[in-house]
């Protein structure tokens, strides 16, 4: 790789970012004696404190929007000014007229002020803005076909659409965009939906120190000096060094895949078959890059194989970020990711950048080259994102690897679709189109009907329809209906029925099961019956395909069937009694089953022998929960026998850390012998955990407390780390609160274990324990992550307490949305009406859709109709 050293002035005078200093709070003094961090958080949005009440929409149908314009191209010139966390410049905006003349344009455009408009001949254009609509009126009707253009001329402080974020001596460091759902439209003026596609080019001007990162290639970057007279920083001190960068994206995109990263970073560049490669981050992370996203080429090299498409775009760019609010950001050609992707070998252990690398990138062709026509149909970019991922795993770490993560996805899924949350996964009934994105139907469940379509499809025909589907609709938007007929144009079968019931339809296919045999006929005979509530519009019966293994002395035989109705049975021919039966043996269909009288001895042999990994993690969640039943010592040694070989001796680490799981509260010097050598030496960071926590249910044990110690000095992991330090206060818990507040000194990526250990802490529910959790919460220069962690115990430990809630609820002005997030949580746990006041006045102000859900839940339905 290749490394460009950031822009940048001097480091000396530089403020230490989090994790790089240490203040200490000492009891006696009562001044900082933790291991605290540096401030770097954004901006709060002054929106959020001075914006008016204003009640939302209730939750509704929402139509396909339409609009009597198409545009054609945005051309955004601005500055970015980190000393006023402003914007102020100018958007061209050139459009069609649809159908009929055109005399009013309307464009969206919330929290800046417009200051002019004008069109392409220099008249000045009246124009209203209330709202978030911005009407202009055209100086003359405009004709369908002709080109029309509008200049605005606007400015401000956004609420949100655009961030100041990661603060040093005042100023912020580094600004991103964030544009998706309709958040595009918080920063620049347009007609900000998902259907409407067009052409962008952003100038901008931003300290000559600062690199950006937009959409499409760096066609210009021109440096000056700011006076007065500068057309190009007119709000700049005399003499300030300054730059303007010009990008262009000629590939045409929704509005809310504008985007926009600047700052003080520091890049590394490489390419890719003529592509220029772009990785963006602080250089307090930038170390961290080689081997974060070393899987950026070879993701590029499979999703262009099985795609059939290339990579589309003449550059890719990936950029972390400080306080980005989700895990990434699929903006076209420049993908926004939080910074808290980027770690050490020990934050690797325990989770992979790899995942948000390919999903991202996965959107390029998934949401970027098509893109979904409007947000009910928001599965067509996020679950196929999820499944490519998926599909790469597949093609890099084999079999057993994809099947257990793709069982992890549907179980995702099925956690979510319960309840009030069920809702079909093409949805259009929301209050906010960020809705959609929670519950688990867009995500991990739109990739579990696209592993069920390539189960009825086959593996041929299922990528021939992905490959069809993108050729068909590159550059253009798709609805699930569009994809319907690519599926059955590709394969010739009639898939209405599958797109009705696992797309239009709620809920998945619950089973109960039971097979007997027959000796004298050998024949063995499963029944099959669907047990799912049909409350809501679920399914009285799912039609699908289903395989079901049969094996006997013979072997094994893999047999097809389809189910149809609520109930049925099926009948096999067998030589002998099967020592299994497993139903839907590759686990294609996102279920919950239910085995009616199905044998140890069933189980046994699964978990020793089953080829599938699903198999044998099913057999050892089955074999747990007996051990756990059971009252008899005899049947209890033979399923911690079989628990204990799964911990030893399977190759998968998802079966090993089931084992280890199950070994929970059997108490036995076998079991813990086992744990302890799993704890200390099994390769996978998972199955340490696993067994650390499973430890924790021996209880109060001097030499347990010594293994926990010396487990969290070998630092194999964070989350190994976390998980002894959990052990010790189980195992020790006279010891364990002066040792927790001691190791509160240990720094990490993101204050990943500082915040395990304020939980941990928590826990221990001593007075000190309070204390010292009082101290983190309000310490403005501790990391955020370590602050939600101490404020979520706080909601816990002390809900009664008049002053913490009032502490507290000062903290909903925060920027960083992880201790927002934390604070409205903890405060919905206080009791008194004072704390729930707050809770009720921020929810009046805020303008995040995730904090408003969130609010609305912990306080009943009394604010369900408001925004």
């Amino acid at each position: 790789m290749k490394h460009l050293s950031r822009r940048s002035s001097s480091n000396s005078g530089r403020t230490p970012r989090r994790g790089t200093q240490f203040t200490l709070w000492t009891p006696l003094a009562g001044v900082l004696s933790c291991g605290l961090l540096v401030t770097a958080a954004c901006q709060l949005p002054r929106a959020i404190i001075e914006s008016p009440v204003k009640r939302a929409r209730a939750e509704a149908v929402h139509d396909l929007r339409t609009s009597d314009f198409d545009v054609q191209h945005y051309a955004l010139d601005l500055l970015v000014d980190p000393a006023e966390r402003s914007l102020e410049g100018t958007c061209l905006v050139s459009f069609l007229p649809r159908d009929v003349a055109l005399t009013e344009l309307e464009l969206d455009l919330f929290g800046l002020e417009v200051t002019a408009i004008s069109d392409a001949e220099g008249n000045e254009l009246a124009y209203t803005h209330a709202d978030g609509v911005l009407s202009i009126t055209l100086a003359s009707p405009l004709p369908p076909g002709s080109l029309g253009e509008v200049l605005v001329t606007y400015g401000g402080q956004p609420a949100k659409g655009l961030w100041f974020v990661d603060v040093e001596n005042g100023l912020p460091t580094q600004v991103f965009t964030q544009g998706e759902c309709e958040d595009a439209r918080w920063w620049f003026p347009c007609w900000d939906h998902p259907s409407d596609r067009a052409t962008s080019e952003l100038r901008v001007t931003v300290p000559d120190n600062w690199i950006t990162i937009a959409a499409g290639d760096l066609v210009e970057s021109t440096e000056f000096i700011a006076t007065e007279a500068s057309s190009r920083a007119p709000n700049a001190l005399d003499g300030g060094a300054w730059r303007t960068d010009h990008w262009r994206m000629n590939f045409a995109h929704p509005t809310y895949l504008t985007t926009l990263v600047a700052g003080e970073f520091e890049v590394v560049r490489e390419e890719w078959n003529g592509i220029e490669l772009l990785y963006v981050a602080d250089e307090d992370f930038a170390k961290y890059i080689p081997t974060n996203f070393d899987s950026t080429i070879p993701a590029l090299e499979f999703l262009s194989e099985y795609t059939g498409i290339t990579y589309p775009f003449s550059k890719y760019s990936q950029a972390c970020v400080e306080n980005f609010p989700f895990g990434g950001m699929e903006n076209i050609s420049a993908s926004t990711l939080t910074e808290q992707t980027l770690g050490d070998k020990r934050q690797d252990r325990d989770r992979s950048s790899e995942g948000l690398v390919v999903h991202e990138l996965a959107h390029q062709w998934f949401g970027d080259l098509v893109t979904c026509v409007d947000w009910p149909h928001i599965w067509l970019n996020e679950g196929f994102a999820v499944y490519a991922s998926l599909l790469y795993v597949e093609a890099t770490y084999g079999t057993d690897e994809f099947r257990a993560r793709m069982r992890d996805t549907q179980e995702s899924y099925m956690k979510g679709d319960v309840g009030a949350n069920r809702r079909p996964t093409v949805h259009s009934i929301y209050r906010d189109p960020m809705d959609l994105f929670f519950g688990g139907q867009t995500y991990p469940g739109g990739a579990s009907r696209l592993h069920m379509l390539r189960h009825v499809l086959g593996d041929d025909a299922f990528q021939d329809c992905v490959q069809t589907y993108l050729e068909r609709f590159a550059g253009q938007n798709a609805s699930t209906e569009d994809f319907r007929q690519v599926a059955e144009f590709v394969s010739g079968e009639d898939l209405g029925w599958f797109f009705e019931q696992w797309f239009e339809r709620p809920g998945f296919p619950e089973f109960s099961l039971r097979w007997t045999y027959n000796e004298t006929e050998q024949l063995m005979t499963l029944d099959v019956e669907q047990i799912q509530s049909v409350v809501g519009g679920t399914p009285s019966a799912f039609r699908t395909p289903v395989e079901i293994e049969v094996r006997d002395r013979a072997g094994t035989e893999l047999h097809r069937v389809w189910l149809d109705r609520r109930k049925q049975s099926f009948e096999f021919a067998v030589e002998s009694k099967p020592e299994w039966v497993r139903f839907d043996k590759h686990s294609f269909i996102p279920k919950t089953v239910k085995w009616i009288g199905r044998r140890d001895a069933e189980w046994l042999t699964i978990a020793r022998e089953d080829d599938d990994v699903n198999g044998r993690r099913d057999a050892v969640r089955a074999l747990a929960k007996r051990a756990e039943e059971t009252n008899r010592s005899e049947l209890l040694d033979l399923y911690v026998a079989e628990l204990v070989n799964r911990l030893e001796f399977d190759t998968s680490a998802y079966v090993r850390a089931d084992a280890a799981a199950g070994l929970t509260g059997i108490k036995r010097p076998q079991t813990r012998v086992k744990l302890t050598q799993a704890a200390e030496k099994d390769p996978s960071a998972k199955v340490r955990v696993a067994a650390l926590e499973a430890l924790i249910s021996f209880g109060q044990d001097e030499r347990l407390a010594g293994f926990a110690r010396k487990a969290f000095e070998d630092g194999y992991s964070w989350k190994t780390m976390g998980s002894a330090a959990r052990l010790l206060a189980s195992a020790a818990p006279d010891q364990s609160v002066e040792w927790l507040v001691s190791k509160l000194l240990v720094d990490s990526p993101h204050d990943t274990l500082r915040a395990s250990l304020l939980e941990t802490l928590g826990k221990t529910r001593s007075a000190k324990a309070l204390e010292h959790l009082e101290r983190w919460a309000m310490d403005p220069a501790a990391h955020p992550t370590a602050r939600a962690a101490a404020v979520t115990q706080l909601g816990i430990l002390v809900p009664t307490r008049y002053d913490v809630g009032r502490d507290l609820a000062g903290l909903l002005n925060e920027p960083d949305y992880r201790l927002r997030g934390a604070v409205i949580q903890a405060l919905a746990e206080f009791i008194d009406p004072a704390s729930r006041q707050k809770l009720r006045d921020y929810y009046e102000r805020t303008v995040f859709p995730r904090e408003r859900r969130a609010i609305e839940a912990s306080m009943g339905t009394a604010l369900s109709t408001r925004r």
